[in-house]
């Protein structure tokens, strides 16, 4: 009886490619943080810009043709108003607040947050995460913030994702037989068969991440951005906002009487007291003073230890680096917190004007301001001529002190000092 000998090895192999793609990593390892040096250290710079006003008019040009001919006509029927007629045309619209006062307390601002990098820092690495904390400085011996963030109307939270690989894995397994009886005289044969079984997958990694994330408060901006694979969190960050000052912040906040309309002369004389006309509205204005802000930036830096001569971070051996800068800085700038004011002074006594426009009300005597020199120079040499202490029909008095204007020839135009309290200088900290 033959035997038939039956060997049926069955082989099963699978090869798994792309298990190891370099992309499934963000780096390869990573070491203890080690302090950054000086030189290394980011730094942020921040600072405001006012936006530009929108529907003011510059020139004749920028009026439309009916505009420029109305205008043309009045100017021919009127010379002697040209002056007055051209200020009106070119001054833009002044909001105002409840009852018609003139709120100038209130700064619409461009903030622009700026995050670089320091000298020293060496090509790949970067920051990972920022946190920059800006709050209003306190005035020295102050409680009180000059001005507080009321809402910002550009910058809004803005989150993304990233796409990081896109991987494909392919498996392939095989079956494998083979048969090799003895099949009478014909000595050995073989019989074999295969099965072959290939399957691919893919997949896409992706990463969310805060592009922009913008938390305001009262007293307090927070701007957070963070990054993921190959993208740095440096550069700038602007947002919108209004810098509000808040009622009790009274060493910075003032009320006066500012001028709109005046008529003291006709035809190149002096007008008496019953026929001037002087138009008058409350105003509500800043000292002078720099909005100086507290700035702290919180930042997570990637440092290359080795690898930095690949592109790919999953070959890159690298340490998380947290850290945190502070510093003083101004924000808005003393000449762009409050726009020029000037008002008349008696030259003996330095006092200024006053002005009411209810005899015999308390409460309502206030300092007399002006947005032009020459228009403060212009009622100062009425005062002198004249030696008025009312002006027109509506009960304006004049005032100095609790006293009647002083003889003629003692009054003169100046520039308004508002007197900032005193602060520590302010700069960028690098």
């Amino acid at each position: 009886m033959n035997k038939v000998l039956i060997m049926a090895p069955i082989v099963l192999a699978a090869v798994v490619s792309g298990c190891t793609h370099p992309e499934d990593l963000r780096w390869k390892a990573s070491e203890t943080a080690k302090p950054l040096a000086k030189e290394e250290m980011p730094s942020v710079s921040v600072y405001a810009f006012s936006p530009p006003k929108q529907g003011a008019h510059t020139g004749v040009r920028d009026l439309s043709d009916r505009g420029q001919a109305a205008l043309i006509e009045a100017l021919a029927k009127s010379p002697g108003a040209a002056s007055d007629l051209r200020k009106a045309v070119s001054t833009p619209f002044e909001s105002e607040g409840g009852g018609g006062v003139i709120d100038r307390s209130r700064l619409s601002r461009t903030v622009v947050i700026s995050v670089l990098k320091g000298a020293a820092s060496q090509p790949g690495d970067r920051l990972m995460r920022t946190v920059v904390t800006i709050a209003p400085h306190r005035l020295s011996g102050d409680s009180t913030v000059p001005f507080e963030f009321a809402g910002y109307t550009v910058a809004a939270t803005d989150t993304k994702v990233q796409d990081i690989a896109h991987l494909e894995t392919t498996t392939e397994a095989s079956l494998a037989t083979k048969l090799a009886p003895k099949i009478g005289n014909f000595g050995d044969n073989e019989v074999s068969s295969g099965v072959t079984h290939t399957q691919k997958s893919t997949a896409d990694i992706v990463q969310q991440y805060e592009n922009l994330g913008v938390d305001i408060q009262p007293t307090a901006l927070i701007v957070t951005r963070e990054s993921e694979r190959g993208l740095d969190v440096v550069g700038n960050t602007l947002v919108a906002l209004t810098l509000a000052t808040p009622d009790d912040s009274d060493r910075i906040l003032h009320n006066a009487y500012l001028v709109q309309k005046m008529i003291l002369s006709d035809k190149g004389k002096m007008l008496t007291s019953a026929k001037a006309t002087l138009d008058l509205k409350r105003l509500t204005y800043l000292s002078r003073c720099a909005f100086d802000v507290d700035v702290t930036l919180n930042f997570q830096m990637r440092r290359i230890l080795d690898g930095r001569e690949y592109y790919t971070e999953g070959k890159q051996t690298i340490s998380l680096t947290p850290g945190e800068v502070t510093s003083t800085q101004t924000l808005v700038r003393a000449q762009d917190v409050q726009t020029p004011l000037y008002e008349i002074i008696e030259v003996t006594s330095g006092s200024g004007i006053t002005a009411s426009q209810f005899s015999g009300q308390a409460g309502t005597e206030e300092l007399l301001l002006f947005d032009s020199f020459e228009d403060a120079t212009k009622m100062a040499q009425w005062l002198n001529a004249t030696h008025s202490s009312g002006v027109g029909t509506s009960g304006t008095q004049l005032l100095l002190g609790n006293r009647s204007l002083l003889p003629k020839d003692r009054y003169r135009a100046q520039l308004l000092e508002t007197g900032c309290p005193s602060t520590a200088p302010a700069g960028p900290q690098r």
